[in-house]
């Protein structure tokens, strides 16, 4: 026997042996003719019959005549070469001629049957070969799945006709596995080319490849047969992305091979599944679903394609591309969410496996969030985003608008499990070593939804998070490279530089193709967040969150079938600065929790308002975010983090923004009509506006003024509103301290904004008056030359007028807050511990607007920084109106002697008259007060003129005027003015003098020094008498 004989003998011996059959030796009694190289896959009506005898009849004759067996023969001739395209009678075209089965059936005097169906498909695929045995496999199954609908029910010989028929259904697949098995069995096969052909014509394979699976299962060949395709088709989707359509037939394949429960059972056992010690970007190439969940808009290689050009782009144009790639992606996400749920349904150790695979991206990712995260680290968007949203819409079963199923989610989850890795991340209002004790440390199964829920979180915060940060930094890259071009393209006009064009263009070539890029990347982010069914699933996930959250809080885990009674703890302000007794207080297990379940949610929705079309606009679950907002403002001890409440109001603020048109936002129902909000959402932040005094960021102070800005905008919003205004009333008979504390941070914070907005302008001025100098050649007139070249004071100019802006925006919101609030509670802004600092501030502004410097304040463009000087004299004016009734108020503002001055006051009124500021009777009303304060002013001077010299010991230290009350404060030892350290006390917890901890229920009264104090003004009073 030759040595090609002696290889398809052993192919025919290991097939036999596969196949339970024995060995068709006949097959390889002679030399075989020469291989074919290629079948045709698909054969036009089959030609004229030819028996396998070289007599040849009609068709017609030969029914009549022979017998029932030679009109099955005929029949089965024919059918082999239109189903398997091959034949017995040499000299067909296109037919692949067997010699060996056609010498078999005439040496042994048989006619075709079933039984031979074997023998043919080994000699064409054994001993000739086709140009693909699976796709030769495929075309069979498929004409035979054809011919056997075409038996009519009618026919005599319909049993022997669909036995024939059925044997090549089932021998089809079976080859078609062994295609996988053992790919040298057939010429000219290679498991390449197989997984080749199923991407190029998935469409045609569907049916048969479902077969081929079913008979790698009966063959308990399922894991090796997956081992072979699945790892082909994901090196090949690591070569591709969207802009390659090959993607969509390797997803059909997947969804196909899924299908079967038997293949999503075992998926996860694929090698490389998971394999361990994965670095953040290898889940993406070294993992089986790595490549697949890659594929997204948010690839950089498919924005470029998508968005190219688009700086040049239309709007009109820019939507188009943007709404096409939304509804292909749509598609793609559909596709991909529904493999890992067949996957999920698949077994519990399938789910489970899947489960660990996206705890293992999420927590290889904590670095993703970072301001500088070096993207080469970390996963891509693309992965991140899909496996949120793949979570997204495992968890809408229980989490929907119903909520019935919302205690399925283990409150408990992170006391059992230990699939997130939390260990370093912060809590929501506990210590890491408090944490330690409690976290889990043994791993135990968690049920699937309270896995799938936490997980989401986790992607919500890792994942899409760092897409926030992202655009943040290719913003300022566009920002930074716009400036290089114009730069450059001034550089390229001057004459000057004509040696250096050429230069200059290359390198402006590269900017605008660097700034083309980064500016793709920002139209696939705004492609991916303003895409309506995705972010609309999104938040309805958040919805959901929130409210599991507020009964993870709610003491008795009610919510929301009852309403909550808030504060869950007696409001008391000794404690609210205490973070040790708030941590006590807080509810366990959610103080153990981590910050990143809120923080997801509050970043998400920060980022996504801010788009036009967003998903809480119009929301029918909105309610659930504020009530969540409003609960974990309210109770000061759920959450330690002041940033993190910042973020909360920043959320607030801008669904209370009133739109462009002038509707109200988007909150504003809300607002006005949710019966848990409506209670508590002005005390929770005004207490807010208290607390984020400090915030423990590195960036508190910007913090603190953004925070205070925020609230100043929701009040400005929520005063519309009749009940709000009185329970401001109310809070301020009631709670006075509070309120007090609240009004004394208004005043700390308008006297340093204006103080420095001031500054700033005064500093514009001195600027735009010296480029100015210079660009007219002129020489300095009063003030000296600055120093600096012009680029310096230009870019020193541009610091300033950003920074200057920021201040009188913030000023003008607190005044804004002023206007109303001592228009309605007038009595409270009189009380001893702020009236002073109160009148101090209104007449230091006075002078500032209207005195001798204001012309200091002068600058070219004023409303570039927001600054209108007429209109804040309007708003100083009116606060002195509004306080104008409160005789106590007359007396501290007669009492500055540091800026009050009838004089002030005429220039204002003339000011405020002239243009029209305020009505004749309010500028009328300013000057009786004026004229009010101005008298009480010399009758106290007439009293410091009979008192004299008033000693050292008994004026107060700090504001150096005569001591009414004092008392003595218990660390240092001094004795100071009871109005004087309380109104100190309000914005700093400490003693003035050594700075240790101190509180107002601490002091001493200073009985003896009061009771000097008096005799001694009894004294002085008298002589006066006598003199006079």
């Amino acid at each position: 026997m030759s040595d090609a004989n002696d290889i398809r003998a052993k192919r025919l011996a290991r097939l036999a042996a596969l196949s339970g059959s024995s060995t068709p030796e006949k097959v390889i009694k002679k030399d075989p003719p020469k291989p074919v190289s290629s079948v045709p896959q698909a054969v036009s009506p089959a030609p004229q019959v030819v028996l396998p005898t070289p007599q040849t009849v009609s068709q017609t004759a030969t029914q009549t005549m022979m017998a029932s067996s030679d009109v099955f023969n005929l029949w089965a001739c024919s059918e082999i070469e239109h189903v398997l395209h091959v034949t017995l009678t040499e000299d067909k075209p296109g037919l692949l001629y067997l010699p060996a089965t056609h010498a078999d059936l005439t040496e042994d005097n048989e006619t075709l049957s079933a039984e031979h169906i074997e023998r043919i498909f080994m000699e064409a695929l054994v001993e000739h070969g086709v140009a693909n045995p699976f796709a030769y496999l495929r075309a069979c199954w498929t004409s035979a799945a054809q011919s056997r609908r075409l038996v009519s029910a009618r026919d005599v010989l319909r049993a022997r006709k669909l036995a024939f028929l059925d044997e090549i259904l089932r021998l089809a697949p079976s080859y078609g596995l062994i295609c996988f098995q053992i790919p040298d069995m057939f010429l000219n096969n290679t498991p390449d080319a197989t997984v080749a052909a199923l991407i190029a014509n998935i469409a045609d394979y569907t049916d048969f490849l479902m077969e081929t699976v079913a008979k790698a299962v009966e063959n308990d060949f399922l894991l090796d047969f997956l081992n072979i395709v699945v790892p082909r088709l994901s090196a090949v989707l690591l070569q591709i992305d969207l802009n390659d359509q090959r993607y969509g037939s390797i997803l059909t394949i997947f969804q196909v091979l899924v299908s079967s429960k038997a293949v999503a059972a075992v998926f996860t056992d694929i090698d490389n599944f998971h394999p361990e010690g994965l670095a953040a970007p290898e889940f993406e190439t070294k993992t089986i679903l790595g490549p697949l969940l890659r594929l997204s808009p948010l690839q950089p290689s498919v924005s470029a394609a998508s968005y190219a050009g688009s700086l040049e782009k239309s709007p009109g144009e820019l939507k188009a591309i943007t709404e096409g790639l939304q509804s292909e992606y749509n598609t793609l996400v559909s596709r991909l969410f529904n493999i890992c749920d067949r996957i999920v349904r698949g077994s519990p150790r399938a789910r489970r496996a899947l489960v660990r695979y996206f705890a293992a991206l999420a927590n290889a990712n904590h670095l993703r969030r970072g301001e500088r995260a070096d993207r080469a680290r970390v996963a891509g968007d693309g992965i991140m985003c899909n496996v949120l949203l793949i979570l997204v819409l495992l968890s809408q079963p229980f989490l929907d608008t119903s909520l019935q199923k919302l205690d399925k989610i283990d409150i408990d989850f992170f006391l059992k499990s230990v699939v997130l890795d939390i260990r370093e991340e912060t809590r929501i209002n506990a210590t890491i070593k408090e944490a330690a004790v409690y976290d889990a440390t043994v791993d135990t199964d968690a049920n699937f939804i309270s896995e799938c829920f936490f997980l989401t979180l986790a992607f919500l915060h890792y994942g899409i998070g760092g897409c926030y940060t992202l655009e943040d930094r290719l913003k300022a890259g566009i920002k930074q490279i716009g400036a290089q071009v114009a730069k450059l393209e001034g550089m390229a006009k001057d004459p000057r530089q004509l040696v250096m064009k050429a230069v200059i263009e290359t390198q402006l070539e590269r900017l605008r193709t660097e700034r083309q890029r980064l500016k793709s990347q920002i139209d696939a982010l705004v492609c991916f967040f303003t895409n309506a069914p995705q972010q609309e699933n999104i938040f309805d996930f958040i919805a959901g969150a929130c409210a599991f959250m507020v009964r993870a809080v709610d003491p008795v885990r009610a919510h929301p079938a009852r309403r909550l009674a808030l504060p869950f703890h007696a409001d008391n302000l000794k404690i609210r600065d205490d973070q040790d007794r708030l941590r006590e207080l807080a509810p366990t297990p959610w103080r153990f929790y981590p910050e990143f379940l809120i923080e997801g949610i509050v970043n998400y929705c920060a980022h996504v308002v801010k788009y036009t079309r967003n998903p809480l606009v119009g929301h029918t679950r909105l309610p659930a975010l504020v009530e969540f907002a409003v609960v974990m403002l309210r109770c000061p001890e759920l959450v330690g983090n002041p940033h993190l409440k910042g973020k909360l109001v920043e959320v607030l603020f801008f669904g209370a923004l009133p739109s462009q048109d002038g509707y109200p936002g988007f909150m504003a129902a809300v607002f006005e009509t949710n019966a848990l909000v409506r209670a508590h959402v002005l005390y929770a932040i005004l207490d807010f506006y208290v607390a984020v005094e400090k915030t423990g960021a590195s960036s508190q102070f910007y913090d603190k003024f953004n925070a205070r800005y925020h609230i100043s905008m929701i009040l400005e919003q929520l005063w519309k509103t009749p009940l709000y205004r009185e329970q401001l009333r109310e809070y301020s008979r009631a709670d006075v301290e509070f309120f007090v504390r609240f009004v004394a941070r208004m005043l700390n914070d308008t006297t340093y904004l204006l103080d420095e907005a001031y500054g700033d302008l005064s500093e514009i001025h001195n600027l735009q008056s010296e480029l100015a100098r210079r660009a007219n050649s002129q020489s300095a007139l009063a003030n000296p030359p600055m120093e600096g070249t012009d680029d310096e004071l230009n870019e020193r100019l541009d610091s300033v007028e950003r920074q200057s802006k920021n201040y009188v925006q913030l000023s003008n919101k607190t005044l804004e807050l002023f206007k109303l609030f001592t228009s309605e509670v007038p009595r409270a802004f009189v009380l001893p511990e702020i009236v002073d600092r109160l009148a101090g501030m209104l007449d230091y502004n006075l002078a500032a607007l209207v005195g001798p410097k204001c012309r200091d304040l002068k600058v070219a463009n004023p409303e570039k920084y927001a600054f209108d000087p007429k209109q804040l004299l309007g708003h100083f004016a009116q606060v002195y109106i509004n306080l104008s009734g409160e005789e106590e108020f007359v007396l501290a503002v007669a009492r500055d002697g540091r800026s009050f001055a009838r004089a002030l006051f005429a220039r204002a009124e003339e000011i405020l008259a002239r243009y029209h500021i305020l009505p004749a009777d309010a500028v009328t009303a300013l000057g009786s007060f004026a004229a009010r304060a101005d008298a009480q002013k010399r009758a106290d001077d007439d009293e410091e003129l009979e008192l004299g010299d008033v000693p050292d010991e008994f004026l107060d230290p700090l504001m150096y005027t005569l001591m009414s009350d004092p008392v003595i404060l218990p660390g240092s030892k001094i004795s100071i003015d009871r109005s004087t350290i309380k109104s100190h006390l309000l914005s700093d917890a400490t003693d003035p003098f050594n700075r240790m901890p101190l509180k107002l229920e601490d002091v001493e009264d200073d009985v003896e020094l009061r009771a000097r104090i008096a005799a001694w003004k009894y004294e002085m009073k008298k002589d006066v008498l006598m003199e006079r």
